[in-house]
């Protein structure tokens, strides 16, 4: 996420020169069943994004949101050319604090925009504020970044501000009753130049534009990016000599984030309209290692399991590593360890694979047709065990 120079978070401007980072794919398939879905789901009854930043209520998760905000002083910005709007409020008893809230209009569906917020070694690639961003450690919906943020002053001054922030990455949210889904970011600079610095980012896509989860070129979107964050610099900067720059540094990074993910799904629909709209064939090739385990004997459930593991060490995929894996219950087996004819066997087909795309192929494009062609191959390898066994019990 991007820190403004003067202090803003997580995110800042972009730059038409600067390819879309692909999107890493983890898939997990036992027997004829795919699971392709990067996060869990979960159903919220509450409602979405408030419509308007003129309501008295607080933004949700944010320190120091309790209470009500009588007598505060509101500052707002809004500018209909992008569905830009942002709000800025005083906090009371805390003179060098302020609480800005913001959002903007997005041509593009949810997971591009989601894309772009989590493309975290690029993020320097297109905010304009942002000189340095580094990952320090990432793990399952958890990255830690170190951030440096730069910003021309007069007379030739440079002023920078720097910072270690924690992400957490929320799972997808479905609102029934907006017929909407959410998925959002906190964030917290743990270390750096400002005493607090923490918030939210949040995507929100209107599904009724949608059909069976299939995006059609041209589409008109409705997606929502917002961004909520409490700040107050180190007692040596008095916030209200950056308030201004501040805010016009979060108008510029949603308004480059909006820009750079509208970018990322017109490269998405030119290239679906090369391959598919023309009937084109995509063809992937590689070298292929393949390391058998040897039998393993799980006596608690009184199964017998073999894997292969395999890794892809030269071809079309930057990563293309995983393992098959066959498990059998012996519970059906007689005292000599024959297989009756006609037994009805016990058995599991498992497969697992990590991969990416090599940088010029989306991988949004492949993977429905990788998940089909998965599939298929389960049940192929399926039908042609049991014509084996069949042929041998014959």
């Amino acid at each position: 996420m991007a820190m403004p120079s003067t202090a803003s978070c997580c995110f800042a401007s972009s730059s038409p020169h600067v390819r879309p980072r692909p999107l890493r794919l983890r898939l997990l398939l036992t027997h004829t069943t795919i699971t392709s879905s990067p996060a869990r789901i979960r159903l919220v009854s509450r409602n979405p994004l408030r419509r308007s930043f003129s309501s008295s209520e607080p933004a949700p998760g944010v320190a120091g949101d309790e209470g009500g905000y009588v007598d505060r002083e509101v500052e707002e910005d809004r500018d209909e050319r992008y569905g830009f709007e942002m709000e800025v409020r005083k906090l009371p008893g805390k003179k060098n604090r302020r609480l800005v809230r913001a959002r903007v209009r997005v041509g593009a569906p949810l997971q591009a925009v989601w894309a772009t917020l989590t493309d975290y070694e690029g993020l320097a690639g297109f905010i304009p504020g942002l000189s340095e961003c580094r990952l320090l450690h990432q793990d399952k919906a958890f990255a830690r970044l170190y951030q440096v943020g730069e910003q021309d002053l007069a007379l030739g001054f440079k002023f920078n501000a720097k910072g270690t922030i924690d992400c957490y990455e929320g799972e997808m949210e479905l609102l029934p009753e907006s017929r909407a889904r959410r998925r959002e970011i906190d964030f917290n600079m743990v270390d750096g130049d400002f005493k607090v610095f923490q918030g939210k980012w949040s995507v929100q896509e209107v599904d009724d534009a949608t059909e069976g989860g299939e995006i059609s070129s041209g589409q008109e979107f409705q997606t929502t990016l917002s961004y909520v964050v409490e700040l107050e610099p180190k007692l040596w900067v008095p916030v209200r000599l950056l308030e201004g720059r501040i805010c016009k540094e979060i108008k510029t990074n949603l308004i480059c984030i909006r820009e750079e993910a509208e970018k990322v799904q017109r490269l998405l629909d030119e290239v679906r309209e090369q391959y598919l709209t023309l009937g084109l064939k995509f063809n992937a090739k590689g070298a292929i290692e393949c390391y058998k385990g040897e039998m393993e004997v799980l006596l608690e459930s009184r199964a017998r399991c073999r894997e292969t593991a395999f890794n892809m060490i030269d071809g079309d995929f930057k990563v293309f590593q995983g393992k098959w894996s066959v498990q059998e219950v012996d519970a059906t087996t007689d005292e000599g360890g024959e297989v009756p004819i006609s037994q009805e066997f016990q058995t599991m087909l498992s497969y697992v694979v990590e991969l990416e795309p090599k940088l010029w192929v989306p991988v949004r494009l492949l993977e429905g047709r990788i998940c089909k062609e998965i599939k298929t191959n389960l049940v192929c390898i399926r039908e042609e065990a049991e014509r084996v066994q069949r042929l041998q019990g014959g």
